[in-house]
C-alpha cells in the first residue's frame, strides 16, 4: 500500500495566509476601537459644551427678565412722578401738593386728644 505524502507546503502557506488575515483583522479592530473611543470622547466634550451654553443662555435670560422687571418698575415710577408733577403744577404756586394737615383735627380738640391711648384699652 502506497500512501501519498501530504503536501505540507500548501498547508503551511494557507496557515500563513490565514495568520496574516487574522493579524489584519485584529489591527482593523484595534483601529475601530480607537476611533470609537475618540468619537465617544468628542461626543462627551460636545455635550459638556452644550450644557455650559444652555446654562449661560439661561443665566442671560434670567438677567434680561430681571432687567425687564426693573424697567417696568421704573416706568411705573416715571408715570407716578409725571402724575405728581402734573398735580402739583395745577395747584397754587408755593402750596404743597400732598399736604393733608388741613384735614386733620386740631390737637387741642378734647374729642380727639389721646384717642390712640384710650382706644388701646387703658383701664
Amino acid at each position: 500500500m502506497d500512501l501519498p505524502v501530504p503536501d505540507f507546503a500548501k498547508i503551511d502557506a494557507e496557515m500563513a495566509r490565514l495568520d496574516e488575515m487574522e493579524e489584519q483583522a485584529e489591527q482593523a479592530e484595534e483601529a475601530a476601537m480607537a476611533a470609537l473611543q475618540a468619537a465617544r470622547a468628542k461626543r462627551s466634550r460636545l455635550n459638556k459644551q452644550k450644557k455650559m451654553l444652555k446654562r449661560r443662555e439661561q443665566k442671560w435670560f434670567d438677567a434680561s427678565a430681571q432687567y425687564v422687571a426693573d424697567l417696568d418698575v421704573l416706568e411705573g415710577r416715571e408715570g407716578l412722578n409725571y402724575d405728581v408733577t402734573a398735580l402739583e403744577g395745577g395747584l397754587m404756586p408755593g402750596s404743597l401738593g400732598l399736604d393733608l394737615s388741613s384735614y386733620a383735627p386740631p390737637s387741642e380738640d378734647p374729642e380727639f386728644v389721646d384717642t390712640a391711648v384710650t382706644a388701646g384699652g387703658n383701664s
